[in-house]
C-alpha cells in the first residue's frame, strides 16, 4: 500500500484505514517467509507479472488465507482470492 500511495495509484488515509481494519477485528499478517515453492508454482503469463501480487497470492495459498483484492486478474489464482467491486 505504501508503494502505491507514493506512486499516486492509491488514495486512502492510511491512519484511518489501519484504525478501521483493526476495529473490524482483522489481524495484520507479516509478509515474510513465503514459501518459494508456492511462488514458483504460480503460472506466469503476459497478462499479469507483478511480483508483489504473486507474493501475496503465494502467501494466501500457503497459509491458507483469503486475499481480498480489487484486481480481477488475480481471480484466476483460485479459491483463496476474492475480487472486490
Amino acid at each position: 500500500m505504501a508503494i502505491k500511495l507514493s506512486l499516486g495509484r492509491l488514495r486512502v488515509d492510511l491512519n484511518k484505514f489501519v484504525e478501521t481494519i483493526e476495529a473490524q477485528g482483522f489481524q495484520w499478517l507479516d509478509i515474510t517467509n513465503v514459501p518459494l515453492l508456492a511462488i514458483a508454482a504460480l503460472t506466469l503469463d503476459d497478462d499479469h507479472r507483478d511480483p508483489f501480487d504473486r507474493r501475496l497470492v503465494a502467501q494466501s495459498l500457503s497459509e491458507p488465507l483469503i486475499l481480498l483484492t480489487a484486481d480481477a486478474k488475480l481471480a484466476k489464482y483460485g479459491a483463496t482470492v476474492r475480487v472486490l467491486g
